[in-house]
């Protein structure tokens, strides 16, 4: 299984230790911001990139792997289900109810396979 994460904080570093000893694939990597990307790319050995759409275009991974902070989320999730990779979401899914239910339908609507962590 190919893996691409989304985030480069302490939740995706946790992810990233687990996929490793897992024997996965980290394929690629994009963060807010690309210089903390790009460092955190070295140390495991796989490319950053500077947008959703690169990451997913460059390495047609199966599984994306969104640990960004739940004020993003909503923002995150409107990109990566425009692709056909399964989507694990680390929790919480929005800033509320109401942006919880937003991510669902949007991942209904686009028959993303999403799941929450």
């Amino acid at each position: 299984m190919q893996i691409a994460i989304i985030g480069a904080g302490k939740m995706a570093k946790a992810y990233i230790s687990v996929a490793q000893s897992l024997n996965f694939n980290i394929v690629g990597l994009h963060s807010r911001t690309f210089e903390t990307a790009k460092s955190l790319s070295c140390t495991i050995g796989c490319k950053a990139y500077q947008s959703i759409e690169e990451l997913y275009n460059h390495t047609k991974a199966d599984i994306v792997i969104n640990t960004c902070s739940e004020l993003a989320i909503l923002k995150v999730c409107k990109e990566i289900f425009k692709y056909p990779w399964i989507c694990l979401l680390e929790k919480p899914i929005g800033i509320n109810h109401k942006e919880s239910l937003e991510i669902k339908i949007l991942a209904e609507d686009s028959g993303s396979k999403c799941f929450v962590a």
